[in-house]
């Protein structure tokens, strides 16, 4: 099938829908895992939450926070 350049294929707005939803599902597990307790598994969602959403003042807190628990 050909494509024309100047659309998107169908899939890539499906991949940038899903993308989209990266971070949020990042936050969640985040959060999850310092409710549970598992502090590095915590570290690390909130690492890469942040990577998406720097300048999200209140993960970068909860980050810190989980480090200095370490």
């Amino acid at each position: 099938l050909a494509h024309d350049p100047g659309t998107r294929p169908p899939l890539a707005g499906a991949h940038a829908w899903q993308a989209g939803r990266i971070p949020g599902a990042l936050l969640t597990q985040a959060r999850r895992a310092a409710d549970e307790g598992r502090t590095d598994a915590a570290v690390r969602y909130y690492a890469q939450y942040l990577e998406f959403r720097p300048n999200d003042l209140d993960a970068r807190e909860q980050l810190a926070a989980h480090v200095e628990a370490k």
